[in-house]
């Protein structure tokens, strides 16, 4: 897969050497001539020294042939601009990190929509609902939103001495509001897990 990551920080020069591990073909921008030349020592991808936001420089970079780009600079406009010119220019699927609430909060208005951005990723605040769901469901083994965060699947493990074991569950007492899931397929149900 052809990737262009703009940033060469500490995310994505982490991004870049996950995927260069993965036998991808990884084009990395960057304007800083050091963190270009310390990449190119330690990884195995192109790099191009200039400013993500511009189009000639993501043109170089081969942005019209990219299955993806990710915008990881330290600069939120930066990201949402490089993102959205590439996209664009032909560049199959577009992710910018942004870190100021206004631009991933849909409230008030839709950068991503408005834009063309296919996703707007927020560490902190993935991590903080990350945290919450830890806080919130403590015997949860693993915790996925689908549907943009509409549906929330947990598991939890069973220990063999449960007392819902062998039980109807009509008789197990759910939590208000809570579903259980199964697949039935071709006569088999099976359960889902994360």
């Amino acid at each position: 897969m052809r990737i262009v990551i703009c940033g060469a920080g500490e995310v994505g020069t982490h991004t870049a050497r996950q995927l260069a591990e993965l036998d991808h073909d990884i084009t990395i921008i960057d304007s800083s001539a050091d963190r270009i030349a310390s990449i190119a020592d330690q990884i195995d991808v192109s790099t191009l020294l200039g400013n993500a936001a511009d189009a000639h420089v993501l043109s170089k970079a081969g942005i019209g042939e990219a299955e993806l780009l990710v915008a990881c600079t330290s600069q939120d406009e930066v990201n949402l601009l490089s993102a959205t010119i590439a996209k664009g220019m032909g560049a199959n699927k577009v992710l910018a990190r942004v870190h100021h609430r206004a631009f991933f909060d849909e409230s008030d208005f839709d950068y991503s929509q408005h834009l063309g951005i296919d996703r707007l990723i927020c560490p902190d605040y993935s991590t903080a609902l990350a945290i919450a769901r830890t806080l919130r469901s403590p015997g949860a083994v693993a915790i996925e939103d689908f549907g943009r965060g509409a549906i929330e699947m947990q598991e939890f493990a069973v220990t063999d001495g449960a007392r819902a074991i062998g039980r109807p569950l009509s008789e197990i007492g759910i939590p208000r509001g809570a579903r259980l899931a199964a697949i039935k397929r071709a006569g088999f149900a099976l359960i889902p897990d994360a």
